[in-house]
Parts: structure tokens; C-alpha cells; sequence
């Protein structure tokens, strides 16, 4: 079963937040790349501002949608069936802004992005996190970030067909698969509105190297290590959402 908030988890370490706003210490800057074809106007996710990073957001989830409601039926037997309580832009530098789902303070989501499964949504922070995935991974990083909640949702549409296991980490891990598989599909020029080779894959997967928990990390939200995590993502993109279950 998924958890009532299956969590990208972004070490937070790697992240300076401050009044100003926030620097990436982590990863290396790159040169401003584009892997999108076709940009989707964000204006059906609540809270958007409507910048140049939710219209990346909202292109990549109705991507990724795109992509569950041709591949679910066929693998699965299931049909997608969309977000009951839809995507979720905050602006965690603004401490007025109203809590998302699943959330008790704005604050919590600060430098994060979930699955929030008690609403059926997904939520992102559009000033602590996509920027700054963007500026030092790339656009596909933010794609990866955004394909992993989705994998959340797909688990939960699954949910009583996926195997029983009782560690947190293959929640984790399958969302990872899942969006290895995604990526692979665009990859192979499956989409219309993102366009992706194997550089992108590898800022992706430099991104998710980054979220992986430590060895020395023993919390209550556990996602797997780098090796848990980039294994995962490898056995969707090389063999299909279809053994990302086995």
C-alpha cells in the first residue's frame, strides 16, 4: 500500500534556505537546456503563478498522465483513472500562502514534492525545489521529481495487486521504476510535448542519486540509497513498468 504521503524526500542538506530564498550546494550547474516540445498551460494546478517552472510542472504531469493512460490498461488491465484532488504549486517563501494537502504548515514542504494519498494529489514546491533542480540538474530532473509522485498514484490505483511487503523503501523504489519506464518512453519519442536522450536520463539520475537516503540515515520516511534507487529507475527504463511490481 502506498503511505498516506509518499514523499520524493529531498535531502534537505543540500538545500541553504533562508529569508532571501534558497542555493543549491549540491550538484553541478548546467547550461539552460530544453527537453520541452509543447508547454501546457499550468492554469488547472491550484496555487499556480503561471511561471516559466509550473509550466514545466503542469507540462511534465499531463505528460506523465499521457503516458498511465495508454500503459495502464495495456500492462496492468486497469484504466487510469486522474487525480481526484489534482496538483498543488506553493510558494514555500511566502508564509502566507494556505497549507497544501497534507500538510499541517507551508513550511513542511519546503525543498519537497509528494503524493498526497488521503486527497489523491501532488504537491510541489515552486520556489525551494523545481528552480533549483532546473538550475543544477536540468529540466529533466524536474520531470524525474514530478514522474515519481505520479508512480505514487499509479501504486494507489494498484493498490491489492502489488506485492505485500512491509518496508517502506519498495513504495519508494516502485515509484522510481515507474518513472525509469516513463522516461524510456519519451525517450524512444513516445511523447508530443517532451523530448528526452541519454544526457537528460543521466542529469535525472544524478538528481536521484542526490535524494537517496545516506547510509548513516535511519528515519521514519526511508526512500533507499543510491544504489536502491538508480537500480530501480534502470530496471523500468530497460524493462517496463511491468517489472517494476515483480
Amino acid at each position: 500500500m502506498v503511505s498516506p504521503r509518499g514523499t520524493l524526500a529531498l535531502v534537505l542538506g543540500l538545500l541553504l534556505v533562508g529569508s532571501s530564498g534558497c542555493a543549491a550546494v549540491g550538484g553541478t550547474p548546467v547550461p539552460a537546456d530544453t527537453v520541452v516540445r509543447e508547454t501546457v498551460d499550468p492554469s488547472f494546478v491550484f496555487g499556480t503563478d503561471s511561471s516559466s517552472v509550473d509550466q514545466l510542472a503542469a507540462t511534465a504531469v499531463t505528460d506523465v498522465r499521457h503516458y498511465w493512460e495508454r500503459t495502464m490498461p495495456r500492462v496492468f488491465g486497469r484504466e487510469w483513472t486522474d487525480l481526484d484532488g489534482g496538483f498543488f504549486s506553493v510558494d514555500t517563501a511566502d508564509p502566507a500562502n494556505s497549507s497544501p494537502p497534507c500538510a499541517d504548515e507551508v513550511t513542511e514542504l519546503s525543498g519537497n514534492a509528494y503524493y498526497c494519498a488521503a486527497v489523491d494529489a501532488v504537491v510541489w514546491d515552486r520556489a525551494a525545489l523545481l528552480p533549483v533542480l532546473r538550475a543544477h540538474y536540468g529540466q529533466s530532473a524536474v520531470v524525474l521529481v514530478l514522474a515519481h509522485e505520479l508512480g505514487h498514484a499509479v501504486e494507489q490505483r494498484l493498490d491489492g495487486s502489488l506485492p505485500t511487503r512491509p518496508d517502506p523503501v519498495f513504495v519508494e523504489t516502485t515509484a522510481d521504476c515507474f518513472a525509469g519506464s516513463y522516461f524510456r518512453w519519451v525517450v524512444d519519442g513516445g511523447s508530443a510535448r517532451l523530448a528526452m536522450d541519454g544526457e537528460d536520463v543521466e542529469d535525472a539520475l544524478r538528481a536521484l542519486r542526490a535524494f537517496a537516503d545516506l547510509p548513516e540515515q535511519h528515519g521514519s520516511d526511508p526512500h533507499g540509497n543510491a544504489r536502491d534507487r538508480t537500480g530501480a529507475f534502470r530496471r523500468g527504463y530497460t524493462a517496463g513498468p511491468g517489472e517494476c511490481v515483480s
